[in-house]
């Protein structure tokens, strides 16, 4: 059912090593629809996991609606940059809070604690709409820390030749002073990175027809 928090592999481990036993968190995953979309999303990382689009077709053996998200990679995760370093949130547990907007659009807030810093995300669904518009907040701690963004390396085929939806896999960017540009995965080396040091304006992660990104 929309909105719905479901529990999964939810058994509890103890931590075997000395002091008293630590339960390990339960990951839930909560689903929000709107008429031309579905949103599934994990307490853990607070990660978008999967997106679901209603008004496109597959076109793979498997058939369905289009999904964006490839097994086992979510399609937005956090990390947390505070001086030199850089925390990775997609193991933070976070709290789940339903809601709606005064017009009755849904959202969504995760709330979740990395040391005594508050961390607060919060989704907001455009009706009628693939967009979702997300804010970040950090509170507490002792010197300025901001949310990083990370997209995803690929996204899933909705072709039935798999292979044609992986040729058009790319990050395309624009910078606040410049044109838009785009790096093809084919173009990069196995290791090799691309660093842009400017401010951009967006930033997606794409394939043929589909894509992920931020702005």
């Amino acid at each position: 059912a929309p909105g719905a928090v479901t529990p999964t592999r939810g058994v509890a481990q103890e931590d075997t090593s000395a002091g008293p036993a630590v339960p390990r968190v339960v990951a839930e995953t909560t689903v929000v629809a709107t008429p031309v979309s579905r949103f599934v999303f994990s307490n853990i990382g607070a990660m978008l996991l999967d997106a679901e689009l209603a008004q496109y077709r597959s076109l793979t053996a498997d058939s369905g609606q289009v999904q964006l998200a490839r097994e086992g990679e979510p399609l937005l995760r956090y990390r947390l940059q505070s001086g030199a370093d850089t925390i990775s949130l997609s193991s933070v547990a976070f709290r789940a809070e339903r809601g709606a907007t005064p017009s009755g659009a849904p959202t969504l807030r995760f709330t979740g604690n990395v040391g005594n810093r508050v961390i607060s995300l919060d989704y907001r669904f455009v009706p009628d709409s693939y967009v979702v518009r997300v804010e970040g907040t950090v509170t507490g701690g002792s010197s300025a820390g901001r949310l990083l963004i990370d997209l995803p390396s690929g996204s899933r085929s909705g072709e039935g030749a798999t292979g044609e939806g992986q040729r058009h896999l790319a990050i395309a960017y624009k910078p606040t002073a410049g044109n838009a540009k785009r790096v093809t995965f084919q173009d990069l080396d196995p290791g090799e990175r691309v660093v842009e040091p400017r401010p951009l304006t967006w930033v997606v992660a794409k394939n043929k027809y589909f894509l992920v990104g931020g702005l």
